[in-house]
């Protein structure tokens, strides 16, 4: 495991196999800031850890993009939710 502890702008890196954000951005703005490595990388697995606006930024994002999603209940916050998205595309 390697934690890169910067902006994610200025993370250059090759595609990892798992990517983490925790109260970074919208779902939609994630999506965005992480392209460089999910396009670069079919099978990489995003995990997020959202609040209790996760369907509303489910639904925004995928205004934009497509995507495979498993939700999981947070075991430490009865609003939070865990986002584990695969294949990821943008919509044209």
């Amino acid at each position: 495991v390697t934690i890169h502890n910067a902006r994610v702008e200025n993370v250059d890196i090759s595609a990892p196999d798992i990517l983490t954000a925790r109260a970074l951005a919208a779902l939609d703005k994630l999506l965005e800031l992480t392209e460089k490595w999910w396009s670069e990388k079919e099978d990489i697995q995003l995990i997020f850890l959202k609040g209790n606006q996760a369907d509303i930024e489910i639904s925004d994002a995928q205004k934009q993009f497509s995507f495979d999603i498993e939700m999981y209940q947070s075991k430490t916050d009865v609003n939070g939710r865990i986002l584990r998205l695969t294949h990821v595309k943008r919509i044209a």
